[in-house]
Parts: C-alpha cells; sequence; structure tokens
C-alpha cells in the first residue's frame, strides 16, 4: 500500500517535468533561430550598403559628366538613376522587400537613403515576422585630380570632308564643360592643332627658343599662257586626285603628243607686275629627326625651333592654346579651329608634350615630380582621321607627300618613337582613330596608346563623342564615398 502511493508520486513528478522542458527547449530553439535571424540581417544590412553605395557612384558620375546642367533637370536624372541601380542589385536578392532610394543634392555631396524589411524564419514563433532595414550613404562629387591634358588634333585637310571638323568641335567643347571648372586650377587644358604646320602664335617671334626671319617682298612680273594654246594642244581631262588621303575628281592637263606644257607662249598682252609679301603667321617647321632635341622638350639655345614665312596663314593650323583653366576661353579657341594642308602626326605629339611642360617653349606645366606629389598627372590626346600624308617638314628639307614607300614607313617610325618618348616621361597617352580606314593607321594609333584601354575607334559624330566621353570618365579620379 504505502509502495503504491510512492510510485505513484514519481510517476507524477515525471509527468510534470514534461511540459517545463518543452518550455525551456523551445526557448532555447528561439533563442538560437534569433541568432540566426540577426545573422541574416547582418548579411542583408551590408548587402543593402554596397548597393546603395553602388547606385550613388553611378549618380554621381552623371553628375560629374553633367556639371553644367540646371539643377532642376539634373537633380531628378540622379535620382532616377539611383533608384535603377540599386533595384538592379536587390532583385538579385528576392527575399529583401525595399522601398524606392531617396536621393538629395547638397552642393557637391549626394546624399542616398533607403529602407525596407527582411522577413525573419526563427523570431515570427514570437510574433515578429520582419527585421526592418534602414541605411544611408553619402557621396561626394569633388574637383577632378590634378589634372594637364593636352588635345592633340589633326586639323589637316581631310577634316574638312563629311562634318568630321564640327564634330570634333563639339566633341572637344564637352569635354572641357566637363573637366574645367571655372575659377579652379585643378585642371587644364591645352589645344594643340597640327596638319601641315604648328602653329605656335605670333606673340612668341621674339622668344628665345625661336629663330625667325625677317619679312620680305619678291616682285615679280607674270606674264600667262596662252589658253587658246592649251586648250588646243593640252586639254583638261578629268582625272583621280587626292588631298590628305580625301580620294576626289579632278581636272588635268593632258598634252597630245610632241607637246609640253612648258612650251605653251606666253599671253604677253596680259603680263602684270605684282609683289609677293612674305611674313611670319606663327608657323614653325619641325626639327629634323634624329637632331638634337628632337624628341626631347630640351636644346632650344643650341637647335632653336625655325620659323616659315610664307605669303598667308593659312599654310598652318590655327595656334597653339598653352595650357589654361579657362573653360570659356579654351571653347572659344576650340570653335575657330581650321583645317590647312596634310598629316604629319609626330610635329603634333612633339608639340603635345612641350605645351605640357614647365620650361620654354610653353611652360604653363607644373613639373611632374611635383604635380606628382599632388595626386594629378599628365596626359596627351591623340585624335586622327587619317596616315601620315607628309613625310617630311623641317629643317633644310622640303614638303614631301608620303605613300607606302619606305618615306611612309619612316615617318610612321619617327610617330612611334615620339609616342614612346612621350609615354616614357610618364605621360598618359589616349588615341583616337576618327573615320580611319586603313590598317596600318590604326595599328600605329593603337601602339601609340597607353594601353589597349587607352585607344579608342570611331566610326562617326557620334562615336567621337563617345570617345572622347569615355576619356573624360578615365580621367576623372575624384569621387569619394562615406556611407
Amino acid at each position: 500500500m504505502f509502495f503504491g502511493k510512492i510510485f505513484r508520486f514519481l510517476r507524477s513528478r515525471r509527468a510534470s517535468t514534461a511540459p517545463i522542458f518543452a518550455l525551456v527547449l523551445s526557448a532555447i530553439l528561439t533563442a538560437a533561430g534569433a541568432m540566426v535571424d540577426i545573422a541574416r540581417h547582418h548579411s542583408a544590412n551590408l548587402y543593402v550598403q554596397q548597393s546603395l553605395d553602388t547606385a550613388g557612384l553611378a549618380a554621381a558620375r552623371h553628375a560629374r559628366l553633367n556639371v553644367g546642367v540646371d539643377s532642376a533637370i539634373l537633380n531628378p536624372e540622379l535620382e532616377s538613376i539611383a533608384k535603377e541601380h540599386f533595384k538592379a542589385q536587390v532583385a538579385l536578392r528576392a527575399v529583401l522587400s525595399m522601398n524606392d532610394v531617396s536621393l538629395v543634392r547638397a552642393g557637391p555631396e549626394l546624399e542616398l537613403e533607403v529602407d525596407g524589411t527582411l522577413p525573419t524564419t526563427f523570431m515570427n514563433l514570437i510574433g515578429k515576422d520582419h527585421v526592418e532595414i534602414r541605411t544611408k550613404s553619402a557621396i561626394t562629387v569633388g574637383a577632378p585630380s590634378q589634372l594637364e591634358i593636352a588635345l592633340v588634333l589633326d586639323l589637316s585637310d581631310s577634316m574638312n570632308a563629311h562634318g568630321r571638323l564640327d564634330a570634333l568641335k563639339v566633341a572637344a567643347r564637352e569635354m572641357v564643360d566637363t573637366l574645367v571648372v571655372k575659377d579652379s586650377d585643378k585642371v587644364k587644358v591645352s589645344v594643340v592643332p597640327f596638319g601641315q604646320n604648328i602653329n605656335v602664335g605670333m606673340v612668341n617671334r621674339n622668344a628665345s627658343w625661336l629663330e625667325v626671319e625677317a619679312d620680305y617682298d619678291i616682285d615679280r612680273e607674270v606674264c600667262p599662257k596662252d589658253q587658246n594654246w592649251l586648250n588646243r594642244h593640252c586639254p583638261l581631262k578629268p582625272t583621280k586626285c587626292n588631298f590628305d588621303g580625301i580620294k576626289a575628281e579632278c581636272q588635268q592637263r593632258v598634252c597630245d603628243p610632241g607637246y609640253d606644257q612648258r612650251d605653251a607662249p606666253k599671253d604677253l598682252n596680259k603680263c602684270t607686275e605684282f609683289k609677293l609679301e612674305y611674313r611670319w603667321h606663327g608657323c614653325v617647321l619641325s626639327r629634323a629627326p634624329g637632331s638634337v632635341g628632337y624628341l626631347k622638350d630640351s636644346s632650344y639655345q643650341t637647335n632653336k625651333i625655325k620659323g616659315i614665312a610664307s605669303q598667308n596663314a593659312n599654310i598652318c593650323a590655327a595656334p597653339i592654346v598653352p595650357l589654361s583653366s579657362d573653360p570659356d576661353d579654351l571653347k572659344t579657341k576650340i570653335d575657330v579651329l581650321r583645317a590647312r594642308g596634310g598629316t604629319h602626326i609626330p610635329s603634333g605629339m612633339l608639340w603635345g608634350l612641350r605645351s605640357l611642360s614647365s620650361i620654354a617653349p610653353f611652360d604653363e606645366g607644373e613639373e611632374k615630380t611635383v604635380l606628382a606629389e599632388k595626386g594629378g598627372f599628365k596626359a596627351v590626346v591623340l585624335m586622327s582621321d587619317g596616315a601620315n600624308t607628309l613625310a617630311t617638314w623641317y629643317d633644310g628639307a622640303h614638303e614631301t607627300v608620303a605613300d607606302s614607300s619606305q618615306e611612309r614607313r619612316d615617318t610612321d617610325d619617327n610617330t612611334l618613337k615620339v609616342c614612346n618618348d612621350i609615354k616614357s616621361e610618364g605621360v598618359e597617352v589616349y588615341t583616337v582613330a576618327f573615320n580611319v580606314t586603313e590598317t596600318a593607321t590604326q595599328v600605329l594609333l593603337l601602339k601609340c596608346a597607353t594601353s589597349l584601354e587607352h585607344a579608342f575607334k570611331a566610326e562617326d559624330a557620334g562615336d567621337l563623342k563617345d570617345a572622347f566621353k569615355a576619356i573624360t570618365e578615365h580621367v576623372m579620379r575624384d569621387i569619394a564615398v562615406a556611407s
């Protein structure tokens, strides 16, 4: 009887521990589940933060490339870009339920914020079916890194064809608009037009590094050839001609057998006397390849630059625009660019390097080690629309049309020597082949560039704008994230 009561009591005690153990086990599982949810929440927060930073960077880059756009137009564009980039990122985590990103632009800073929820897996056992996610990001869009950049632009005759010159002006202006900030010297741009010759500007006539012959006149009497005789024995006939790589239909006198244009009699009744006036208009010869200082920005006292006297200013392109941080002046100078003569890329590149220099002929550039200490750098952008059509145009030589012969190969070799020398100076070289169809020239410009990422091809005006825009983005090293 006694033992039966004890057994019943014991049975009663065992029965009462089951709910207690169940309650303890439930608490343990809930706590463990909460830890899992907390870890998931932490991971989701990091992912959302990274996604928001990425969206902010995309908006900041658009802001930098469109710095001149009115805020009423630009700010909605920035918020839309941020939303699109953020949605694309969080779509990869379907479990997240996020609201739209809000973006506020305050001066150079973009302030982004987003919130949303993450469903729980275990905490819903205690009535909490989601956890909140809220994060912010601040992107500072500052002035570009300290930069000196030379735009070395092929302005030979072929740029007059198919609207190429107008397209170049648009692309160059947009680059200046984006990079150069008024009243800031963070970015300086020089413009080096080249073609048949380089124009250093008439203001430099008395510079110590330049040698210009005195202006002179030549008195002449010219008696025209008898046009009737020419038309009878040497008639004009259509023929193919080539101007700086542009094929065209021309007219040329072709004499009958036994006749020569030089034998045409002069029309003595139409002789005229006149004066040929030779003046210096800023145009200079290139140094001869292999001469002292050909590749280096040096030796100007022993090997001075030689000026060319001519009857008009049209033998060379517009004057070089020295390094400047005035966007309005730069765009004005770009607007008046003109195309003249053949193509001699080495001259353009050599003067591009000189325009970045801290010594004369052009000394507006920062000494490269000082610039490097500031985190800055120098760059050259070479834009050409065709092959080297001038083999030589330098001291002691005359203009020679380059063809597929050794002259052309020598000129291309000189081009690469100049490019390699510029790169050895620590200057980044970008190249743009604008509507270039010849493989040899495409390869030449590719080799001239610092890397494959520095070389661009443009088939039309739209491509040219895109190439200059890509280069602009490449040299912009100016965006910081403060999450």
